[in-house]
């Protein structure tokens, strides 16, 4: 079932091997790569790994050790949940592109320039600084490093997104900005991929619902716990999408974590904030 390395003169089939150089009384990590046959239809269960030490040149064997192997089936749930966002994403661009005209006839000519002005924002304090930042916070904190990303990605994001709907508090604003900071995050600094348009249509589309149910924000702290968990959901599907495209695996402690905190806590803090800059900016304009 398992295939050898392509190495010529090899006498061993269905083993996978490494060549070490190791000094007396030192430790190294060494990769031993597992090559599937697919044409052998392998079969999910608990398998046994025999690895082996040996001697370079001889069939001695100085050491070794048997280790479980679990064969498991792809990601059916993300599979599942990739397909239907995917699905989501191609029926909303329709929509978008068959209605847009009744979509901007909600709004006013300021209210659009005003909606424009706050992409723009979101995109100058919120994506250009979490872009910059997110090499350095990797290179610190390793798979952490949202921790400090965040702060630019939730809890800004929303605290601007929260204070554009304290002043139009209409369906279809929250829309309406993130195409415009998708389109400056797109043609600027060049991610305008088909997995940063799936994203953005799932967490749009899950807002604008969640700002529905909230009776478009009457409560603040009801705005706040929807939106965090809209939010939650938008980051759970982003993890969901990168398994089954990218083949990407995560523990499940981490997606949790990310889920809960970069998600939920920090877009709750955001709407928080949000909300008080929001009716500062009214009285402004008032």
């Amino acid at each position: 079932m398992f295939l050898s390395l392509a190495i010529e003169n090899r006498s061993e089939s269905f083993r996978s091997f490494s060549a070490v150089n190791l000094k007396p009384e030192t430790v190294t990590t060494v990769s031993l790569p597992i090559h599937l046959n697919p044409g052998l239809d392998p079969q999910t269960g608990d398998y046994q790994r025999l690895i082996q030490v040996k001697m370079w040149g001889t069939q001695q064997t100085i050491d070794q050790q048997t280790l479980p192997l679990r064969i498991s089936v792809p990601n059916q749930r993300a599979i599942i949940i990739t397909i239907l966002s995917i699905a989501l994403t191609v029926i909303g661009l329709l929509f978008f592109v068959g209605r847009w005209q009744q979509l901007f006839s909600l709004f006013s000519s300021k209210n659009l320039i005003l909606i424009s002005l706050f992409g723009a924002t979101i995109f100058a304090f919120v994506n250009l600084p979490a872009t910059i930042l997110i090499n350095i916070a990797n290179a610190v904190l390793g798979p952490l490093a949202f921790l400090i990303t965040g702060v630019f990605n939730e809890i800004l994001y929303f605290t601007l997104l929260t204070a554009l709907l304290t002043l139009i508090p209409k369906s279809g604003t929250i829309i309406l900005v993130s195409t415009v900071r998708f389109l400056l995050n797109g043609v600027l600094l060049g991610t305008m991929t088909p997995i940063a348009l799936i994203y953005l249509s799932v967490s749009a589309l899950l807002l604008e619902i969640g700002f529905l149910l909230t009776g478009r924000g009457l409560r603040l702290i009801w705005m706040a716990l929807v939106f965090g968990l809209c939010d939650a959901c938008s980051a759970y599907v982003d993890f969901q999408i990168g398994i089954t495209l990218y083949r990407l695996f995560y523990a499940d402690w981490y997606v949790w974590l990310m889920v809960s905190l970069g998600g939920f806590l920090y877009t709750f803090i955001g709407v928080l904030f949000g909300r008080q800059l929001g009716r500062n900016l009214r009285h402004v304009a008032d």
